[in-house]
């Protein structure tokens, strides 16, 4: 009886687990590759710069990401992730944080950027605190 409690202990934890690793947002971390894969997709590219100090930058991660709506949502982008964890020893990682700022004209984050077609057609800002909000906020720049 206790092999078989233990065996439907350790079956239920790995579809737990292999449920979650399908909820999941599937991030890129660079910019160039992701838009090439977007105009060889045909997919729009979202591109969110974030830092670890920055409180509306977890309310997205907490609020939006981590929900499996916005994950569904996800799936029609490819999705691009350029976070400054503020790890000194991670120069390399820091400075392309950096340079995305100053690529996109950012000087505040959490930062979201939309790609269609190699172009950019959105830049946004947004304290976001639910995942229909930031879905309502993508959608409403097409």
């Amino acid at each position: 009886m206790k092999n078989l409690t233990f065996l439907l202990f350790i079956l239920s934890t790995v579809s737990i687990f292999s449920q979650e690793s399908k909820n999941k947002i599937n991030w890129h971390n660079d910019i160039d590759i992701a838009i090439a894969l977007g105009k060889e997709k045909n997919q729009d590219v979202f591109i969110y710069l974030g830092e670890k100090k920055c409180v509306p930058c977890r309310a997205v991660e907490k609020y939006a990401y981590s929900t499996k709506v916005f994950q569904e949502y996800a799936k029609k982008f490819i999705m691009v992730k350029v976070y400054n964890n503020l790890d000194e020893t991670k120069t390399k990682e820091l400075q392309y944080f950096n340079d995305a700022k100053k690529r996109f004209n950012t000087k505040s984050v959490p930062r979201f950027i939309i790609i269609k077609n190699g172009e950019e057609i959105a830049n946004f800002f947004a304290y976001i605190k639910s995942p229909e909000a930031l879905i309502e906020k993508i959608n409403s720049f097409y």
